[in-house]
């Protein structure tokens, strides 16, 4: 991707990289459609590599837009470093927006916010004029920022209200979208594998660049194993035409030479890997037949984002050679650690909460040595199977109003320590942007 040269005021930013056909993703290239036209706010989610990127370049370059003036500012922050620095992140887009024409050029003694800001205010729009600031693999900014960063582009909205935010990010960062966000307000939309028609033409656009032909029994094949995620069709039809693979071999020996390979490995992990304990657990009582213990809510979710299919009546996983690949995490061991326990506990009443102040942690039968700070955060993550905010575990750690110079760094050299007692950094997982949960 490359932007536009910031003196050639063209209507919208150009792409090098390739046009997509007109039905590309269309469902999904209309729902933000018509949040451009309401003047509404996306959170824009999906796995890692299911093609958000591909998305929002298509909808930056659209030009159907029923007579109305629609002008995109893009950030990819995945190469643009300054998405970072919030000064430059609000510096970027107003030179995009000025490059095209947009405002006065504000005084350069405003940088960041106010020059944005003073530029917006100078642009005079008809009714349904739209400012639409796209910001691509946007997930380090979002764990970055702070309520004031979504209350100052809320405000924007309010200076111009053709202006409107179009973020995307991978599935961790779906709590942002909460209602209590100022900027989304629980407007988020979850962008899954291809449809049977965007498929056909991924597969088509694969053989164009690998110089073969795909058949309707490979293409048959290669639906069945990638379940039409986009990164998955990459990865595997590569394989197929440099490991000279035969697709019409046994399921069971094409998946396992597929996941022989590195890139394919590596597209299932991520995917994997982007998952927290308990959604990791539904996917593998929906292996094992035991769709009935998963939670309906989990069933929705899993779904709704894509991983989880249902035909006739049963739920199984979008891609066999994921579903493989799960199995071969279980086979290793990867996926299960040994139970860590407390035995012996000794609580005491503290500022409304049972604490936990002394105990012998047992990894698997065996005693680990902590310390009674290390006890009292297993302790306090080991409560409840969900993500504990940094408030919530300083609460629970010194709740005798200890005196700490910075307690974010004293949790997270805490978090540390435990891990190297138990073994394993598994152990305690950092969800950016919310806290850590205990998987053992």
């Amino acid at each position: 991707m490359s932007l536009s040269p910031i003196s050639d005021p063209q209507p919208y930013h150009r792409f090098s990289d390739r046009q997509h056909p007109e039905h590309y993703r269309q469902t999904e290239i209309q729902a933000l459609q018509q949040a451009i036209r309401a003047k509404e706010n996306r959170l824009v989610l999906g796995l890692p590599g299911v093609g958000l990127s591909n998305l929002l370049r298509f909808l930056a370059t659209r030009t159907d837009w029923g007579g109305r003036s629609v002008t995109f500012a893009y950030l990819h922050c995945g190469s643009l470093g300054s998405c970072l620095d919030r000064t430059e992140f609000f510096n970027e887009i107003t030179r995009q927006l000025a490059a095209q024409g947009l405002g006065q050029t504000p005084p350069s003694d405003r940088p960041g916010y106010d020059c944005l800001r003073s530029l917006l205010t100078s642009i005079e729009r008809g009714l349904f004029d739209r400012i639409v600031i796209v910001v691509n693999k946007a997930d380090d900014l979002l764990r970055q920022a702070d309520p004031s960063f979504f209350l100052q582009l809320k405000a924007l909205t309010d200076l111009n209200k053709g202006v409107c935010y179009i973020f995307a990010a991978g599935l961790e960062m779906q709590y942002l979208a909460g209602p209590d966000n100022p900027l989304f307000a629980g407007r988020e939309q979850i962008v899954g594998p291809f449809n049977a028609q965007d498929f056909a033409g991924a597969v088509a656009e694969e053989a164009q660049r690998l110089e073969v032909t795909f058949d309707a029994d490979a293409q048959h094949h290669l639906a069945g194993l990638t379940g039409g995620h986009p990164g998955l069709l990459r990865a595997v039809s590569s394989a197929v035409v440099f490991e000279g693979l035969d697709l019409g071999q046994t399921e069971v020996d094409i998946e396992r030479r597929l996941l022989a390979r590195g890139e394919v490995q590596h597209r299932c992990r991520k995917v994997w890997r982007c998952l927290d304990s308990k959604q990791q657990t539904a996917l593998h009582a929906l292996i094992a037949g035991k769709s009935m213990s998963i939670e309906p809510e989990m069933l929705i979710w899993l779904q709704t984002v894509g991983l989880v299919q249902e035909k006739e009546g049963r739920y199984h996983l979008f891609s066999s050679l994921f579903q493989q690949f799960i199995g071969t995490l279980k086979s290793k061991h990867e996926a299960a650690l040994p139970p860590i326990e407390i035995k012996k506990i000794v609580t005491k009443h503290c500022k409304g909460q049972q604490v936990v102040v002394a105990g012998t942690v047992y990894k698997d039968k065996q005693k680990v040595h902590v310390s009674a700070l290390e006890l009292r955060l297993i302790a306090c993550l080991q409560q409840e199977q969900r993500v504990y905010t940094k408030d919530e575990i300083a609460a629970y750690l010194y709740c005798e109003d200890e005196e700490i110079d910075n307690v974010e760094t004293a949790i997270f050299n805490l978090v540390s320590q435990v891990r190297r007692r138990l073994g394993d950094k598994r152990y305690i997982k950092n969800r950016h942007g919310q806290g850590y949960e205990f998987q053992g």
